[in-house]
């Protein structure tokens, strides 16, 4: 739907090229609308880090292997394996990338925990983007909005139009607009939504509640 502004992101040159992990192409999301084929893309909201990859598995590993960053539970969270589980492969490139961390003593691997993850078709599947924060207090622990989690321009992420489903932290809820800035119709506050009805492919803003 409309966009009322466009904000220019600025990557340094480390997120702005692209480098290879074996077979896989990593790419910031400025970039990923020029590569064929599926693209599955991160962003954490506190440091404006991010990487794209051609799989969930190879996103996970992509992360690891740049930033250190692994999304993790909290204790008492239940999130989907949608979100959380790389594939056994994934696993042990990532297992692989830790101990050769840790044996030239690197710093320990910082945990990234999800906000949101948007899908591109219904019941949670085609491309993907997710959300992440380091902030080490539960997301959604009271009532309330939270100012990590406003998204005024998903078109910041190449995310513009292109929703269609959604899981969300446990406890949390998403409200979603046709328009930037919050304007336009409304669905919401709803936690994980295997389809976003008369909003699919339409959303363009989106806010996390309690």
């Amino acid at each position: 739907m409309t966009v009322r502004k466009i904000t220019v992101r600025t990557f340094g040159a480390g997120a702005a090229s692209a480098a290879f992990l074996g077979s896989v192409l990593l790419a910031a999301p400025a970039q990923a609308e020029e590569n064929d084929g599926p693209q599955h893309c991160w962003t954490n909201v506190d440091t404006s880090q991010s990487l794209c990859a051609e799989s969930p598995d190879a996103l996970a590993v992509a992360m690891y292997e740049r930033y250190g960053i692994t999304v993790q539970e909290r204790p008492g969270e239940d999130l989907p394996d949608a979100i959380t589980s790389p594939g056994e492969r994934a696993k042990r490139a990532v297992d692989g990338a830790r101990s050769a961390k840790a044996r030239a003593a690197a710093p320990t691997p910082r945990a990234g925990y999800l906000l949101v993850k948007g899908f591109s078709q219904t019941s949670y599947r085609g491309d993907s983007q997710t959300w992440t924060t380091y902030r080490d207090e539960e997301p959604c622990r009271v009532a309330g909005s939270y100012p990590y989690g406003q998204y005024e321009y998903l078109h910041n992420y190449l995310w513009n139009d292109r929703m269609y489903s959604y899981q969300t932290a446990p406890k949390c809820r998403l409200n979603v607009w046709s328009d930037t800035v919050f304007r336009g119709t409304k669905r919401g506050p709803y936690g994980n939504s295997t389809s976003l009805g008369i909003l699919n492919g339409e959303v363009s803003s989106m806010s996390i509640v309690k």
